[in-house]
């Protein structure tokens, strides 16, 4: 059975990793645990060790449970690739986005804001709206009152959050692409513990929810801002870009 050069080089790694940790690991099970990854694969009719192989690893090199969990740990990281995706920018950026939406929705003209919140306060007082009905007059009203942006400020708007969002799609695809790749084959091994699967699974999937969430809600807001009251006339400069902690 072939020891072929990725799992060569995860054993390389493993073995600085063990080294660095001060687990104690001979040469001589060293050799044992490349014997032991042989007939495992033998056992499943392969003709070469695969990654998931290396499940066996852990018990192999541990000599104590904490080193055991260090490297189940590591395993999972190195081997299945199951690390979380770091999307703080991104949910930071989302954040900054929603805020400025919420702002520009909900201004009012500068030059009647006080004649605006009056005739709101008017219509909601004659439709009942503490009653919970409804008007058509208190729609209107609440239209008249809200601030109309340029064409160019909207536009500007729409596309600050674009670029964001292409970024965010980059982000999902490569954490699909990353569970493809990791978790290839996995499936099929005859000796993998289901119970290591799903714990590496679980971990690739939350990373694609995660980004595929934030991309949910920056085309909301792309959505929101597209969707700003805008008045012809406006030939205002486009709104400089949001800032937030990278």
């Amino acid at each position: 059975v072939v020891l072929p050069d990725a799992v060569t080089t995860l054993l390389v790694q493993a073995r600085a990793w063990c080294a660095q940790q001060a687990v104690t690991v001979s040469d001589r099970r060293w050799r044992k645990l490349v014997g032991l990854l042989q007939v495992q694969a033998a056992s499943r009719g392969a003709v070469q060790v695969g990654r998931w192989d290396l499940w066996l690893l852990p018990y192999a090199l541990g000599a104590r449970p904490e080193q055991i969990q260090a490297l189940v740990q590591w395993c999972d990281e190195t081997v299945g690739q199951a690390v979380p995706l770091d999307l703080q920018w991104l949910a930071r950026a989302a954040r900054a986005f929603e805020k400025q939406l919420e702002i520009e929705t909900t201004a009012q003209p500068d030059d009647a804001a006080d004649d605006g919140a009056g005739k709101l306060a008017l219509a909601r007082a004659i439709a009942g709206e503490v009653a919970g009905h409804d008007s058509a007059m208190l729609r209107i009203v609440s239209e008249r009152a809200r601030r109309r942006y340029s064409q160019r400020h909207v536009d500007a708007r729409v596309a600050q959050v674009a670029e964001v969002q292409q970024r965010c799609t980059a982000a999902l695809q490569s954490a699909r692409q990353t569970a493809r790749a990791a978790l290839a084959g996995a499936r099929d091994h005859l000796w993998l513990p289901p119970g290591v699967l799903a714990r590496i699974a679980a971990v690739h999937d939350a990373n694609v929810d995660l980004a595929r969430g934030l991309q949910d809600e920056l085309q909301a807001l792309a959505q929101g801002f597209a969707e700003l009251p805008v008045d012809a006339a406006l030939h205002g400069r486009a709104p400089e870009p949001l800032q937030w902690e990278s």
